[in-house]
């Protein structure tokens, strides 16, 4: 999607779930959340390990013009597709680690109460039976609880 800006690209259905959250966010905080920052992002040196971005500066205007094009983004909902304008792409990166992290949860609550830990992000399930709500810090002893790993 993002090497083809400036083309049509059909999407997978859960790309373009996330694309048209992303775009809706942007426009409901007007902009203070933005999608196409990707192209700044890497700028500044995300990406690159934490040693070589205190080994350079790194500089990043809001005037660039890449940035800030999200009301740009043309959709054909009976194709499933998108039109990014020419250089700008898309970083999807937290938004789509929280809308896996919410399929996973809807997933495992078919098998009961769950937790997603998603690198640090957390997404609570329906909570224990036994429960107003998940406990903070250490679940109770009585409940047997076993933390399991999956992957």
């Amino acid at each position: 999607m993002n090497a083809r800006a400036g083309e049509w690209v059909q999407l997978s259905p859960d790309l373009w779930a996330v694309v048209h959250q992303a775009v809706q966010m942007a426009a409901e905080t007007g902009g203070l959340f933005d999608p196409t920052l990707l192209n700044a992002l890497e700028a500044a040196g995300y990406g690159q390990t934490f040693t070589a971005i205190t080994e350079q500066t790194a500089v990043y205007t809001q005037t660039q013009p890449e940035n800030g094009r999200f009301q740009e983004i043309a959709f054909d909902d009976s194709n499933r597709a998108i039109k990014l304008p020419r250089g700008v792409r898309l970083d999807l990166g937290g938004i789509g680690k929280g809308y896996t992290a919410e399929q996973a949860v809807a997933y495992l609550n078919m098998l009961g109460p769950c937790l997603v830990d998603a690198g640090g992000d957390l997404v609570a399930g329906t909570a224990p039976r036994l429960l107003p709500g998940w406990p903070v810090g250490s679940p109770p002893s009585s409940l047997g609880w076993k933390r399991a790993a999956i992957g």
